[in-house]
């Protein structure tokens, strides 16, 4: 059996100081048989010039402006040539064996839609995410890792995923409206619904920096996508009994972050949050002329995913991860 080319797609926006590690680290890969492409957002830090010199095999695809991730995620995709896309952060690295060991189990299981490896952060000890299953707040919750076994979860994050490109294309790629935040578990819903097996693989590490372009952004513009795409992703995705579930605790918890804002003299944080609320409002529209095309390929009812995968949290979990976002901001 030939091995199946991987087009390894790695989103940049001003992040030339990641670069040589991330890309080092997939010359280094065990699995030899890739293509890597580089989607630029308009960087001003030389990085292009960068790449082209130490990087010649990368191929580029340069916008000259920041499209934000989905789109420029779609875009390496278009022209991508192998038969699974992996994205991965400019600001990740790989260990050596991982994308060989993901790209051996799904081609032993042809069931699978989607995998990723576990994600440590940069100490390389401690666990940012092995997976991630939804609550009835509309938050999504990373529980933690259980054995050595592969694990199938509900979604996993967008620093390193490996999805297969008709599947990809099937369910029509990231969604352009996520300009940055939730359009990762955005596609896991989709993949999901539509009966796509999500996996994570314990024995497959990747170390990411994290938050390493969000710390440059203005935090309400950071609020604001936040809030804007966990309401759009609940819109679009779950049927409407669920939402009546669903809906009301989050937007508890929303109106809840306003007034801890406010509390805190976070008063733009505030205000971005009020806006990512009336975006979806002013767009409900488009929003639910989506929504039926989502739905249309649906195969998996919401009561089998909330009995496979929703989260129940004690209140306190909530309360205190609440506090510690708004303190964060």
């Amino acid at each position: 059996m030939k091995d199946p080319l991987v087009s390894i797609i790695v989103l940049n926006l001003n992040g030339k100081r990641h670069l040589q590690r991330c890309f080092t680290s997939l010359k280094k890969q065990a699995y030899s048989k890739v293509e890597v492409i580089m989607v630029d957002n308009g960087s001003v830090d030389d990085s292009i010039a960068f790449v082209k010199k130490n990087f010649p095999h990368v191929q580029l695809v340069m916008n000259s402006t920041n499209l934000g991730f989905a789109r420029a995620c779609n875009q390496g995709s278009q022209v991508a040539k192998g038969k699974y896309l992996f994205f991965l952060n400019n600001d990740a690295t790989i260990e050596k064996s991982t994308l060989k060991k993901l790209v051996l189990f799904m081609e032993k299981n042809k069931k699978v839609a989607l995998v990723g490896p576990v994600v440590y952060k940069k100490d390389k000890i401690s666990m940012e995410s092995a997976g991630l299953v939804p609550t009835l707040s509309g938050f999504f919750y990373h529980p933690p890792l259980l054995g050595k076994k592969p694990l199938e979860t509900f979604g996993i994050t967008g620093a390193a995923m490996l999805t297969r490109e008709d599947v990809f294309r099937k369910i029509g790629g990231f969604d352009s409206d996520f300009f940055i935040y939730s359009e990762d578990i955005d596609l896991c819903t989709r993949i999901k619904m539509t009966g796509g097996k999500v996996y994570v693989l314990p024995e497959t590490k990747v170390f990411h920096l994290h938050g390493q372009t969000s710390r440059k952004l203005d935090k309400s513009f950071v609020v604001y996508h936040a809030t804007k795409n966990r309401i759009l992703l609940l819109l679009k995705n779950f049927s409407f009994p669920l939402l009546m579930i669903i809906l009301p605790i989050h937007f508890l918890f929303l109106f809840s972050g306003i007034l801890l804002f406010l509390l805190f003299g976070k008063a733009r944080e505030a205000w971005a949050m009020i806006r990512g609320i009336w975006w979806n409002i002013k767009k409900l529209l488009p929003t639910l002329r989506k929504r039926k095309k989502i739905q249309s390929l649906r195969t998996v009812s919401d009561w089998w995913l909330i009995k496979k995968y929703f989260k129940i949290l004690p209140i306190e979990a909530f309360i205190r991860t609440g506090y510690v976002y708004i303190k964060f901001w």
